[in-house]
């Protein structure tokens, strides 16, 4: 029996009474949805081998998480059905909770517009967990909807011990918000503003003038100082005549460029053109996905750069979770920000976003 059949199989049968649940109910009959934010819904029962399983069809096969990362994930996860009509969070609120979907679809919205459509197999509720500051969004299951469902402490406690989902979070989140940048025309959704620089450092930097450097553009919420010194001692300072083409679309991407002085002016496939400047980094969403270049990238002026290889990044993350959990908060961030520029533009245009998945589906590989 494949995993889908089963799964649905599955959902179609009721929890053991007395099972308890993470909403804190008892669910051997149907959800009341008299109070839906009370999350009184209807647990399924779906064994922690099926779980696995599910999460494995979820994250990928090839090169994902390991089985026991997966296994520490379903420990801490409860199956629910999700009755069409469902509201399961409003905005000003905390969602505080991570749907990974199986069958079905729920519409979130925030500031009084769309802002996403979520099915199988997509999830919601990582963007508000990892955010910060991010005070929740309206989601409504407009299909009865099968999912997973797990605290957001338990999944980030989960990411915090095991490595290989931590790392799959941060690829799958580069991963959409290269997608998302592909539907804005406009510069990809980049600033296309180039820092003013007199001039290039006529001599190469030494190590405490990189780690300044860096602690400047990496623009974090905590100091890192001996995790911006490893970084600094790996990058490799390079310098590029005007003219010089980084690479071209479709390129393995193994490094990013962190600028010192210099433009370097960008095209994708789609039409759009953007710049990088002083003080940007280049390249860094494809090298962290682990993707393909999405743009062709060619300075406009003498450039010089501290290059970073992607190993050397995935490295230092591993020995530093802290800075890992981090970047995340910066990419969650940025995906927030992005999601509500393409649905200010889809208001504009008439033209319906693409689905992009900020879930488990793209956070397969290291």
């Amino acid at each position: 029996m494949s995993i889908k059949d089963y799964i649905a199989k599955a959902a179609q049968r009721k929890s053991k009474p007395g099972s308890s649940s993470l909403f804190g109910a008892k669910a051997p009959k149907p959800a009341v949805r008299e109070n839906v934010l009370s999350l009184a819904l209807e647990e399924v029962e779906i064994g922690r081998i099926e779980r696995i399983h599910a999460l494995r069809s979820m994250f990928g096969t090839t090169g994902g998480p390991t089985t026991q990362a997966l296994a520490a994930l379903a420990q801490h996860i409860t199956a629910v059905r999700i009755p069409k009509g469902t509201q399961l969070a409003r905005e000003g609120s905390l969602l505080g909770i991570v749907y990974l979907i199986i069958e079905g679809k729920i519409v979130a919205s925030r500031n009084g517009h769309a802002w996403g459509e979520f099915a199988a197999p997509g999830s919601i509720g990582f963007l508000p967990a990892l955010a910060g500051g991010m005070q929740g969004i309206d989601c409504v299951a407009v299909e009865t909807t099968i999912a997973l469902a797990l605290r957001s402490e338990d999944m980030l406690e989960v990411l915090e011990d095991h490595f290989d989902l931590l790392l799959g979070a941060l690829r799958g989140f580069a991963r959409s918000a290269i997608e998302l940048r592909r539907q804005l025309p406009e510069h990809a959704g980049f600033s296309n503003e180039v820092r003013e620089m007199t001039q290039c450092p006529a001599r190469p930097l030494d190590l405490v003038e990189r780690i300044l450097y860096l602690r400047q553009t990496f623009a974090l919420q905590r100091s890192f100082v001996v995790e911006i010194a490893e970084i600094a001692r790996a990058a490799q300072e390079a310098r590029y005549a005007a003219g010089t083409k980084l690479w071209s679309v479709g390129d393995e991407a193994k490094h990013a460029v962190i600028l010192l002085c210099g433009v370097v002016e960008c095209a994708n496939p789609e039409g759009a053109v953007f710049r990088f400047g002083p003080g940007d980094i280049v390249g860094n969403l494809d090298a962290m996905a682990g993707m393909p270049r999405w743009f062709d990238a060619v300075t406009t002026e003498q450039v010089v750069a501290l290059v970073l290889p992607s190993e050397v990044m995935v490295d230092v993350i591993e020995d530093h979770p802290e800075l890992a959990f981090d970047l995340l908060r910066v990419f969650s961030a940025g995906l927030v920000d992005l999601r509500e520029r393409l649905h200010e533009q889809s208001k504009r245009t008439g033209i319906k976003p693409q689905q992009t998945w900020t879930g488990p589906r793209p956070l397969a590989g290291r």
